[in-house]
């Protein structure tokens, strides 16, 4: 079933050396979007998520959110967005109610997500 991260690995094809996305200085073509997602896919696959499986994203916005974000959808994995301001117990919330069973965050919240991650049973990946 095709969704967003076969449409970027379609574009990598055609337009791999073409800018996809720039934030601030920082500038990803769209070979780098897609080879930096099928990394974060392949480690959470080997972490063991299945099809369907939910996974956190409490990212602002920096590339690593859209490699993140993509690479969640090509292994198969639903992404349930998060504000990053959350608290400990909002963050077991926001994991405990979809079954959320991985957590990226952003090293300056990791306290946060470290926290809510653990009482909500998910594994929490620091970025």
């Amino acid at each position: 079933m095709a969704n967003l991260a076969q449409h970027l690995t379609d574009t990598a094809v055609r337009h791999g050396d073409r800018p996809a996305l720039k934030v601030d200085a920082a500038v990803l073509t769209y070979d780098q979007l897609d080879e930096a997602s099928g990394r974060v896919a392949g480690l959470l696959k080997n972490r063991g998520l299945a099809a369907g499986d939910r996974v956190g994203i409490m990212l602002p916005n920096v590339p690593y959110f859209a490699i993140v974000y993509y690479g969640i959808l090509r292994a198969g994995g639903v992404v349930v967005p998060m504000n990053v301001l959350l608290r400990g117990r909002e963050v077991t919330f926001y994991l405990s109610d979809p079954g959320a069973r991985f957590l990226f965050a952003w090293h300056q919240f990791a306290d946060a997500a470290e926290k809510g991650a653990a009482a909500a049973g998910a594994e929490a990946m620091i970025v």
